[in-house]
């Protein structure tokens, strides 16, 4: 009798929605949700892991650039000549701003950046 009894509140409980011990996993929607909310966090993260890229490229060129620059400028304070008077194109190339010591050697341009044309003509 009391088995009955235990079957008939179980039957009772699963008719109000009620769940029972044995039912406690995530239903379908509720995965579903969750990996819908993971994703749209991983594309903001992604993008904004991609904008401070391209900051930091930008910001690597630009102290290539005054780095590169100031090297010019000291090589030509040192030699007398003028930016008009080179041959070449402005400013002189890496390779010889490594020879005269104006670079350390083995400085090399980041490939996406161009060398600076902003050298003071004197």
């Amino acid at each position: 009798m009391q088995n009955i009894i235990t079957n008939a509140k179980a039957i009772t409980r699963a008719r109000r929605g009620e769940v029972t011990g044995a039912d406690n996993g995530f239903t379908l929607i509720e995965l579903l949700v969750v990996v819908a909310v993971i994703g749209i966090l991983a594309g903001i993260v992604v993008f904004g892991v991609a904008t401070f890229r391209a900051d930091a490229t930008a910001s690597a060129c630009k102290a290539a650039q005054t780095t590169v620059t100031t090297a010019t400028e000291a090589y030509l304070a040192a030699t007398g000549a003028t930016a008009a008077t080179f041959s070449a194109a402005v400013p002189p190339a890496v390779d010889s701003l490594q020879a005269g010591n104006y670079l350390k050697p083995g400085y090399a341009m980041p490939a996406d950046c161009a060398l600076p044309t902003n050298v003071p003509v004197s």
